[in-house]
């Protein structure tokens, strides 16, 4: 009971502080809806207004960037919390400039090699479908990357026919012989998406991000 107490006050602390920048930095005083209740929400901006959930400094040249890579954005991208516009604000700065920056990356996250491609909402195994927040890749290696900002967990699936089929046909083969001996996965029940992957002896990594209110 104590994680859920911290994870919602961390969760309402990161909302208030959302909507003081909304109106003191953004200079947007109408609040915006959430499309699940219908509610208004102080840190959630009027959808007209959602291109400003990207840092200004990026702003315009994020928005060309994104009308080519051909990106679907998530149905909550205007609220000031969505983990898909972290995940922009994080990373494009790296790419953005002809990807000037890029292999400033290969320092921050220990990567050998140079690094010769890296994007967002990335979709590895159309037929398993996870779709991964960004990825970068080298001639060696993979890097992928879900990135949550005030969510508690990955989110689950259901634990029936469908996806335990899927965990089995899918998601055990694939896993096989990837892991160090005495590390054993369960059958779902209910599964957990996106895990990390722990003693991976693959050349694809997946590293969680989320943030720390400061």
């Amino acid at each position: 009971m104590k994680s859920v107490t911290q994870t919602f006050s961390y969760k309402q602390e990161m909302w208030r502080h959302l909507a003081d920048y909304k109106v003191s930095a953004l200079g947007v005083k109408k609040n915006g809806i959430w499309r699940k209740n219908r509610r208004e929400y102080a840190h959630i901006l009027p959808c007209e207004l959602q291109r400003l959930s990207i840092l200004e400094p990026y702003r315009d040249e994020f928005w060309t960037y994104f009308r080519k890579a051909h990106i679907k954005l998530h149905s909550d991208f205007h609220h000031l919390s969505s983990s898909q516009a972290m995940c922009f604000n994080l990373f494009f700065p790296f790419i953005a400039e002809e990807r000037k920056h890029s292999q400033i990356l290969r320092e921050i996250f220990s990567i050998d090699g140079t690094i010769e491609d890296a994007r967002f909402e990335v979709v590895l195994h159309p037929v398993e479908g996870t779709n991964f927040d960004f990825c970068i890749e080298t001639a060696e290696s993979r890097k992928l990357f879900e990135v949550k900002l005030t969510e508690s967990d990955f989110g689950k699936a259901k634990s029936d026919d469908s996806h335990i089929s899927k965990f089995e046909t899918v998601y055990s083969p694939a896993l096989n012989g990837k892991f160090t001996p005495g590390f054993w996965f369960l059958r779902p029940g209910p599964i957990t998406a996106g895990l990390p992957v722990i003693h991976s002896q693959s050349s694809s990594h997946h590293a969680r991000i989320q943030s720390t209110l400061r």
